[in-house]
This record gives structure tokens, sequence and C-alpha cells, in this order.
């Protein structure tokens, strides 16, 4: 009587622990199908990054292009204005002056 006990015991053990087993997987598979969510949207922000990045560097190298034709507009600019600085008074254009207040940072952006 006693082992038929023990084996009632032991079998209503083994029945908590297998429904408690059960519980802990149905929550894991929750909580993994939740992660997997998550990294599928992380990978679309990732790939959004990425064209953000190539984006970026497309226009650095473009800027910097830019920079270089407003370095070299900034210099005829320069250049242009010693030669009306320096030319004789009947050539130079006293009804539209070179604008000497103007920076050449100003000339290229407008």
């Amino acid at each position: 009587m006693r082992r038929l006990i023990n084996v009632e015991r032991e079998l209503r053990y083994v029945k908590e622990v297998i429904s408690s087993l059960m519980d802990k997987q149905d929550q894991l598979l929750m909580e993994n199908t939740a992660l997997k969510l998550r990294v599928a949207e992380c990978e679309k922000v990732s790939a959004i990054n990425q064209k953000l990045k190539e984006e970026i560097l497309e226009i650095k190298k473009q800027n910097g292009v830019l920079k270089t034709t407003c370095q070299n507009y900034e210099s005829s600019l320069k250049s242009l204005q010693a030669k009306v600085q320096g030319a004789p008074p009947e050539l130079k254009f006293y009804d539209a002056p070179v604008p000497t207040n103007v920076s050449p940072s100003q000339i290229c952006y407008k």
C-alpha cells in the first residue's frame, strides 16, 4: 500500500513538472515570436540606415565638388576685383561698382 501511495505521489509530481515545462515552453515560444518580430524590424531599420549612409556619402562627395567650384569662383572673383581695382580710371565702371563688402561665399550660394 505504501508503495502505491509513493507511486501516486511521484506520478502527481511528474504531471506537475510536465505541466510546468509545457507552460514554460509556451512562454518561450511567445518570447521567441516577439524576438523574431523585433529582429525583422531591426533588419528593416538597418537597411534604411545603410541607404542613408550611402546617400550621406554621395552628398559629401557632391559637397566636396561644390566647395572646389566655389573656391574656384572665389579665386576668379578676387582676380577680377584686383584687375578692376588696378585698372586705369577711364576703364573703371563707376555706374556699377564691384561690391567690396560682399564675401565670396555669399556670391557662390546665390
